[in-house]
C-alpha cells in the first residue's frame, strides 16, 4: 500500500451571532377594558399582577408599551395566543411584534 501523505486543513471560518430578537409591544385605544390588558399580560406574557398593571398603566398613559423581547419562535407563539384572545374578546386591541435592532 502506498502511503498517503494529507493534509487536512479542518479551519473553519464562522461567525456565530446572537439569533434577533423580536419586540412586543401593545397600543392603548379607548375600548379596550384595563381588566382585559391586565389578564392578557398576567396569561399570555406571565407577567405577576404588579407588573401587569403597571404595563397597563404605561399603555393607558403613554400609548403603547414594550411588553416582551423574545426570540422567534417565542414571539410568534405569544402573538398567536394574544390575537385569539383577543379576537374571542371582541376588543380592538392592538399588538405588534417589531425586530429588536
Amino acid at each position: 500500500m502506498a502511503k498517503v501523505n494529507e493534509k487536512v486543513k479542518d479551519k473553519v471560518n464562522q461567525k456565530i451571532s446572537e439569533p434577533r430578537k423580536y419586540k412586543i409591544l401593545m397600543y392603548n385605544d379607548e375600548v379596550t377594558t384595563m381588566d382585559f390588558v391586565v389578564h392578557l399580560l398576567m396569561h399570555v406574557f406571565n407577567k405577576n399582577k404588579t407588573v401587569a398593571y403597571e404595563l397597563m398603566m404605561t399603555i393607558h398613559q403613554k400609548g403603547s408599551a414594550l411588553v416582551g423581547v423574545y426570540s422567534y419562535d417565542v414571539a410568534q407563539t405569544k402573538m398567536q395566543q394574544a390575537k385569539e384572545m383577543i379576537a374571542h374578546s371582541g376588543f380592538p386591541l392592538v399588538i405588534k411584534c417589531l425586530i429588536d435592532k
